[in-house]
This record gives C-alpha cells, structure tokens and sequence, in this order.
C-alpha cells in the first residue's frame, strides 16, 4: 500500500516543473489551458523587435544596455538621412539637417513651379527685347540717313567708291610714299606717328600703346578705317622691302605694316582727293592742308557711316535683298525728287 502512495508521488513530481513556478500556472499548462495575458504579450514582444536587439538582450556579456541606445540613435538618425560618425558634434548634425531641409524645400518648390509660365513669360521678355532692339535699329538707320544727307549736302563732288575701285584708282598717286620716306613732302600723319613714338616707353608699338592710341587722328575722314586699310595693304605690298630696309626709328616703332596702315594710306588718299577735286568749283582743296582738315571734320561720318555701307560691289545686291535700297540709293532719291 505504501509502496503504491510513493510511486503515484514521484509521478506527480515529474509533471510539476522544478522552477518553483506558482500551481495555477502550473496546473494550466498540465491541464492544456491558456496561459496568462502577461505570457502572451512578452511572446508578442520579442517577436516585433529586430533580430539585432534581440541577441543583444540575450548577451550574457551584459553589454545590450549600450549597444541597444546606439542602435536606437542610428535608427533615429537614418530617419533624417545623416550618418553619425564618431567625433561629429550635435550642433553640427542639427546644422547639416538645417541646411538639407532648406534645400529639399527649395527644390520642392522649383517642382511645383509651372514650367509652361515660366516658357511664356521668357517669351513675353524675349519679344519685348526683339522689339526694343528693332526699334532701336531702326532709329540708328534713321540718324544715318540724316548725317548721310547732311554731309552730300555739303559736299556733293564727293565720291566713295567701293574697295575694290578705290584699290585701282589710287595707284597714279603711290609715289607720294617715296617722297614721304625722303621727307620731300611734309606729312601731317607722319608727324602724328611721330608724336605718338616718342611719347612711348617701349621700343615698338606694343597693344597697350595701340589701345592708348587715339585711333581718329590716323583715319582718312569720310573714307572709314575698312577702305583705308585695304588701301594700306596694297602699299605694304608694294613698299615692303623699303619699309623693311628704313633705319628711321619711327618706321622701326610702328612696324612696316601698321605704318602703311596709319600712316602712309592717308597721305595716298590725301592725295587722290586733292588731284579729283581740285577742278571742282563747289570745293575749295587746294592744298594737303585744306584735305587734311576735311578728313578731321568728316571722320565720325567715315566711322558711322561709310564703314557700315557695302565694302564690296558685291555686298550691294545681298543687301539690297536684306533690306531694300541702301542709305545711298535713298539719298540719290531724295535728290532727285527735290530737283
């Protein structure tokens, strides 16, 4: 009989865990039933945490306390997209969120921007700017004309001919150079070259002595620096060796070419107006000095006007079909009527 009693005993230990946990809860896992509320969200609890926390909780080491507050800053930090790394202050980090929020809002706004009034009102800006710009254009022209037929109006024997005509008809007055280089003919542009040489500190024309250089005192008046340049080329070439070959020093300072450019094709073109104009009742040249003195007075019109016309015969039709008759077609019109 008490043999019986022991074994039913040791039967109910084995079924009765050693934990020293309480017999309710006990007794319920033993008859099947539920365990308590409290079981069920410690259960639901490890299972929503990350796997990462978890381990670091069942680190005998001790150490998940320190660890788990990094993680948390680290996933705290990832929500504003900046990575802490060791050594960065806390001001710093809220500056650099500062400033990426400021920027992320500006870029939000340049999205949400209409795009199609942003193209019209660039239209509207660029219209407005092409009709200033013609209507500027078009006042230009208007002032031409009227310095135009100021100046055919009070010199009417005066002639511009194309480039390529003028290159042919100043070839009878080239020897004018020879005497210029012997100092047979005294030459105002020379004497301007001269001038300009022995004013500079460096032994040749340098760019900063040219920018300095008042460009209008070695101009050919009413011709325009274009023609008279071309005119030029055609002395450099036929003068070159004596250019080259000349020791005078204000030869030497501006170069052969700058000085058949400035120097030289003025005087050539003095030349032709005095010999073509000198039977000319309506103008009274009958010397250097009085050409010279009309190729003062007209160089603003040679700059403004005679350098914006055609410079070649053939430019004359392509603009023509550009923009109709030219300032000089209009002006022998306007003769022609008042006559």
């Amino acid at each position: 009989m008490e043999d019986s009693i022991d074994l039913q005993r040791e039967s109910l230990n084995k079924l009765i865990p050693e934990s020293g946990s309480d017999d309710t809860s006990s007794s319920d896992e033993v008859n099947g039933l539920p365990t308590s509320s409290d079981g069920a969200d410690d259960v639901s609890l490890i299972n929503s945490e990350d796997l990462n926390s978890s381990l670091l909780k069942s680190d005998p080491g001790g150490t998940n306390k320190s660890d788990q507050t990094k993680n948390d800053e680290t996933d705290s930090n990832d929500d504003q997209r900046i990575v802490l790394s060791g050594g960065v202050e806390l001001e710093e980090v809220q500056e650099t969120v500062k400033v990426y929020n400021n920027v992320k809002q500006a870029l939000l706004e340049v999205e949400t921007t209409d795009e199609s009034q942003l193209i019209l009102d660039k239209i509207k800006r660029d219209s407005q700017y092409s009709s200033d710009t013609e209507c500027e254009s078009r006042d230009a022209d208007s002032e031409l004309e009227d310095i135009q037929l100021e100046f055919r109006s009070k010199y009417p024997q005066l002639q511009i001919p194309y480039s390529d005509e003028l290159c042919v008809k100043i070839i009878p007055y080239l020897d004018i150079v020879y005497d210029i280089l012997s100092g047979v003919v005294t030459s105002m542009y020379y004497t301007r070259a001269k001038r300009a040489a022995m004013d500079s500190k460096k032994a040749f024309l340098s760019a900063e002595d040219f920018r300095n250089l008042d460009i209008n005192l070695f101009t050919a008046g009413y011709f325009g620096l274009r023609r008279q340049l071309k005119v030029g080329n055609i002395i450099y070439e036929k003068f070159r060796d004596e250019l080259a070959r000349s020791k005078s020093p204000k030869i030497q300072w501006w170069g052969p070419i700058d000085f058949a450019n400035y120097v030289l094709a003025p005087e050539v073109l003095v030349s032709f107006v005095l010999d073509t104009c000198q039977n000319k009742r309506s103008v009274q040249l009958t010397s250097r000095q009085d050409v010279y003195e009309l190729f003062d007075n007209t160089t603003y019109y040679g700059n403004t006007v005679t350098d914006n016309e055609p410079l070649e015969s053939w430019e004359l039709s392509r603009k023509k079909r550009k923009y109709g008759p030219t300032n000089n077609q209009k002006t022998h019109k306007t003769r022609k009527k008042k006559s």
